[in-house]
């Protein structure tokens, strides 16, 4: 069942974005991203004739053919020349076709001011292609807060590119630096971008800076990171069973350990490697892949143990919205 719900994945991923990507105005329709789990039970109920076997989020991780975007990634391209925007969503379509990597057609735009003015909210960007010299903006920095200006010697592309990073601070929201000036990559670098781009445009170019972009981000999901006992531990997100919160403490059990660290679940679980993990109590944040069954009020887990987790009043509507996802 894996192998053919694998492979309808990926056909239907590839024939999804060339349709949207051929629509001027394609757009995935939802404002917000759908979760992986809930995207492959979609795919299910469409291409396969077989039931749905435990919990489908699993199948992204084990099969390992899967991709992380099964989302399509929302990308936005900023340079003043419009023949650049051009080469670089055609790189971005052949990229998509041969990585198997689903995407949305790429918002373009040709001057700073009408990407500042846009409400980013909405459109929860994965990745800007973003040109650092546009031809007569010179002065782009006014636009923004003196907080966030950057200095008098970065020019306008670098000004943007802190403002998009310190005032919209998405997790998952990555720059990609378009530039035909090497030496600008010391300027940005505390602006944390994925890559630098030098032109002329080249396919093979757009395809190494994903593909690094697409690797860090994919380590980002999968390895937590955190401070226990005074030595920092990395831990594998597929180990983790649960986390849970007590005081000043958070307790982090996996399949074979029980690490804690000082912090706060709700902070904890903004991590981008816990975004399908299924909120219970204020106090608990599972994940699915280790859930048995669920009551009314309790979460079983697998196991020899026979864990059980309680879920409070508050998060029962959450437990039953992703229960009807699944």
């Amino acid at each position: 069942m894996t192998e053919n719900l694998q492979a309808d994945c990926v056909q239907s991923r590839q024939a999804g974005f060339i349709q949207r990507f051929l629509k001027p105005t394609g757009r995935h329709p939802c404002g917000i991203a759908c979760n992986t789990h809930c995207q492959i039970q979609r795919f299910h109920k469409q291409h396969c004739t077989e039931p749905p076997c435990g919990i489908l989020h699993s199948i992204a991780h084990r099969t390992g053919g899967l991709s992380n975007h099964m989302v399509p990634m929302k990308i936005a391209i900023a340079d003043d020349e419009l023949y650049v925007c051009q080469q670089i969503r055609e790189c971005l379509l052949q990229y998509s076709t041969q990585k198997n990597v689903d995407m949305d057609a790429p918002d373009i735009y040709t001057d700073c001011r009408t990407l500042y003015n846009t409400d980013l909210s909405g459109k929860r960007y994965d990745v800007v292609f973003m040109d650092i010299d546009f031809s007569g903006e010179n002065n782009i920095a006014r636009l923004f807060s003196d907080s966030y200006a950057v200095r008098e010697r970065c020019s306008d592309g670098l000004a943007l590119g802190t403002y998009l990073r310190h005032i919209l601070g998405h997790q998952n929201f990555d720059i990609i630096y378009v530039t035909s000036h090497e030496n600008y990559a010391i300027h940005a670098i505390p602006i944390r971008p994925a890559a630098f781009v030098q032109k002329p445009v080249t396919f093979q170019k757009i395809a190494h800076a994903l593909d690094d972009m697409l690797y860090y981000r994919d380590i980002s999901h999968r390895i937590f990171k955190c401070t226990s006992n005074k030595s920092l531990v990395h831990v594998q997100v597929s180990h983790i069973r649960y986390l849970n919160s007590c005081g000043r403490k958070v307790y982090l059990q996996t399949t074979d350990s029980r690490i804690s660290f000082y912090g706060k679940l709700s902070e904890v679980q903004q991590e981008p490697c816990f975004s399908s993990f299924i909120q219970i109590h204020k106090s608990y944040l599972v994940n699915p892949d280790y859930i048995d069954h669920i009551s009314s009020n309790t979460v079983f887990l697998q196991g020899s143990s026979h864990e059980q987790l309680p879920i409070s009043r508050a998060y029962q509507p959450l437990v039953e919205q992703w229960l009807m996802k699944g």
